[in-house]
């Protein structure tokens, strides 16, 4: 049945769910929504979820919004201060004494059949009217075992929040993403009419990343899907993804590439705009069979612009090169260059990995070498392996690409160099970089 006029109202300093409170019981809805809102009136108290407030306690929530059987579904009115539409709250951690017992997912499905839409009406220049706010795991036509939904998803907004994450694609409306998107590729390419901004105009702590490297999500121990934990797996074949606008203040593109094919994914912006700040940093993960310091014959465009508009030019943009671990051998360092409306992989150059970094510190995963001109804290938190003989620790060593930057020595906080408990020194290989003070 459809949802009409209905609210939730009150002094309290939350309000939620104008029509739909739901935690773990609801797992399948299908319908109208129609002038249904949340309201908080206490000073200083905020709502969420004019229509539907979704969260997860203690379990595991899904709730799937699903359009079929000759059924189209319209929100419309529906306004709250967070989630005109819809709030989809961020996962729920169980933890007593300061132990975790268990990270729960808060899922929100939105699926059409073909032939079929999901529409979100309202105005999007309000983002109290009809917008959806993902603070968890927001699926856009997420096939069920062998059914596949191949319907229209029309936004209005959607504001991806910085825990949030985001996967499939949608047909039309806005997506202001300061979490990470998953875009669904196909074996060729794939489009949206939509527009979407990396940002952080909210005053979030991070811009948003496009995921085209995504491959899935990862099982936990029970075999279960962690749709907390996204899978990166190495891929044979190479896509582009492409979308009509985007807005880029701050945020990452990180692409899948075969350095031993010079292939890699690309993305697309049929029309770009750059803010004051922009700066797109590019992450280049994968899965190679090397044994060179220095790849890439070939320079593999991986980011195109058809048409630039703002104060900035893609030259403008900082291309922030992290390191990725390749293997239990190296670090890689890829590095770009900017050709017209292109960024272009040029290259990757191999870092041997510290001692004792990949087995004593699994969950340190990337690193930057330099960023803003100065050296990351991340290098002092490198483990020393131990000799298994003697159990002394090792020293360390550093081979560090520093790309023709001059770096502030007094910035860093951290441990960078230094020596072993018995005096041993680090070793330090610094390369094509300008130290001051």
């Amino acid at each position: 049945g459809d949802f009409i006029s209905n609210y939730a109202k009150g002094g309290e300093d939350e309000i939620s769910g104008g029509a739909i409170y739901n935690c773990v019981q609801i797992e399948s809805i299908t319908g109208n929504f129609i002038g249904n809102y949340a309201k908080a009136t206490g000073e200083g108290a905020v709502s969420y979820g004019g229509a539907i407030y979704n969260k997860a306690e203690g379990n595991l929530t899904v709730l799937t919004v699903i359009a079929k059987d000759g059924k189209n579904i319209t929100f419309s009115g529906n306004t709250a201060d967070y989630g005109g539409a819809i709030y989809n709250e961020a996962y729920y951690v169980d933890k007593y004494g300061g132990e975790v017992y268990g990270i729960y997912p808060t899922i929100l499905k939105l699926n059409a059949e073909a032939g079929h839409s999901i529409t979100f009406v309202g105005d999007d220049t309000d983002d109290n009217v009809d917008s959806v706010y993902n603070a968890g795991t927001l699926l856009i036509n997420e096939a069920d075992g062998d059914t596949v939904y191949s319907g229209d998803v029309n936004f209005k907004k959607v504001i991806n929040a910085s825990t949030g994450i985001m996967k499939g694609n949608f047909a039309s409306g806005t997506l202001v993403n300061r979490g990470v998107w998953h875009p669904e590729l196909s074996s060729n390419t794939f489009s949206i009419d939509a527009t979407v901004k990396l940002a952080k105009d909210d005053g979030a702590d991070t811009g948003g990343t496009i995921d085209i490297a995504y491959s899935g999500f990862n099982t936990d121990e029970d075999d279960n899907t962690d749709y907390t934990s996204p899978k990166y797996d190495a891929k044979t074949s190479f896509n582009e993804a492409t979308v009509s606008n985007l807005t880029i203040n701050d945020g990452v593109l990180r692409i899948q590439s075969d350095l031993a094919q010079n292939m890699a994914d690309k993305l697309i912006a049929t029309a770009l705009t750059l803010g004051d700040n922009a700066e797109l940093k590019i992450q280049v993960m994968f899965d190679p069979s090397f044994d060179s310091s220095e790849l890439l014959t070939e320079g593999v465009t991986v980011f195109t612009a058809n048409s630039i508009t703002g104060g900035k030019s893609l030259s403008d943009l900082i291309v922030n090169s992290k390191l990725t671990i390749a293997n239990a051998e190296y670090y890689a360092k890829p590095t770009f260059d900017i050709s017209g409306n292109d960024i272009i992989l040029t290259g990757v150059k191999l870092i041997p990995i510290p001692a004792g970094d990949a087995t004593q510190n699994p969950d340190i995963t990337e690193y930057s070498i330099i960023e803003d001109q100065k050296l990351n804290d991340d290098w002092g938190k490198l483990a020393r392996e131990k000799d298994q003989e003697t159990d002394k620790e090792m020293p360390r060593e550093f081979n560090v690409e520093g790309n023709d930057n001059t770096i502030d020595g007094d910035s860093h906080t951290g441990l960078v160099f230094g020596q072993t408990e018995d005096g041993e020194r680090d070793n330090v290989k610094i390369e094509n970089v300008t130290i001051a003070n």
